[in-house]
């Protein structure tokens, strides 16, 4: 299992059979190879001021060999809240260059989260790859193999309560990348569920039952919620339970596992026709 890094290691891009070293920032402009052809960052920003205060505007755009890239789908651009200047950070993994983070913020008050915007260029066409999130803290990279790979992160949620109600939910984003595009949709939580139990940082973010749970509901997995049930589920915390999810007896929380079983299984009986961004089960 291999995490995100900010290195100056020699990394290379998608199965690349040889490296170079990566620039973090020359004349405000980043850049790899990858695929033999030098690919590159350049970000621009400007002040602004919003109805919430001062802010970050970030304009981008991608290059190849000179050459402008367009994006895959409207993209070019993220708003990041709040005085802090947003940063751009390498996407690497094993040893590879995959991308860029810009890493601004997009939740700003008594308590900040992070707004992601990941850029993935492809070496096999002309274009990028590019998705915003919102993320408690910077999100970690697990390559799978040459052309697919993770991101890890954990979103707060404030459900039906206030801030000091509210409880962190594990997520995963899957991107896969082809000759002809890229795809990308959630990741099953479970499959390495003892890193996200794992609370390396210190930042209070391992989820206990209600951030499993809800990830659980959110990727139709009953598995998941039954792990949570099973394993972090605490009598005395009942009352912080009810504030999101009514009468939260075992009893009923079984119910609310019945029934998302039920909703599961039809999916599978009409996947194909209809697709619904929810991960595998196993």
């Amino acid at each position: 299992m291999h995490l995100l890094a900010i290195s100056t290691f020699l990394i290379t891009c998608l199965g690349c059979h040889f490296s170079v070293l990566g620039k973090e920032k020359a004349n405000n402009k980043y850049w790899f190879l990858c695929q033999d052809r030098n690919v590159s960052l350049r970000p621009e920003y400007r002040e602004i001021t919003t109805n919430n205060g001062e802010a970050y505007l970030v304009l981008y755009s991608v290059y190849s060999e000179g050459q402008f890239l367009h994006p895959e789908g409207e993209s070019g651009r993220i708003q990041s809240c709040g005085k802090n200047k947003p940063t751009v950070i390498s996407l690497t993994s094993d040893n590879k260059q995959f991308g860029w983070m810009i890493l601004g913020w997009g939740i700003c008050g008594n308590t900040m989260s992070r707004k992601v915007e990941l850029i993935l260029p492809s070496p096999l066409s002309k274009s990028y790859f590019h998705k915003t999130l919102t993320s408690k803290t910077t999100p970690s990279l697990n390559h799978l193999q040459d052309n697919r790979l993770e991101v890890w992160y954990f979103q707060q949620n404030w459900g039906n309560g206030n801030t000091s109600e509210s409880f962190f939910v594990p997520r995963k984003l899957v991107i896969d990348q082809s000759f002809w595009g890229t795809n990308y949709y959630s990741g099953n939580i479970f499959k390495n569920i003892a890193w996200f139990e794992k609370d390396e940082n210190n930042l209070g973010l391992k989820p206990g039952f209600l951030g499993l749970f809800t990830a659980g509901i959110q990727d139709l997995n009953p598995l998941l919620m039954q792990y949570a049930l099973d394993n972090h589920f605490i009598e005395s915390n009942k009352d912080w339970y009810a504030v999101h999810y009514k009468n939260p007896s075992r009893e009923s929380l079984r119910v609310l596992i019945n029934q998302v079983t039920q909703t599961r299984d039809l999916y599978e009986k009409v996947k194909g026709p209809v697709r619904w961004n929810v991960p595998d089960l196993f």
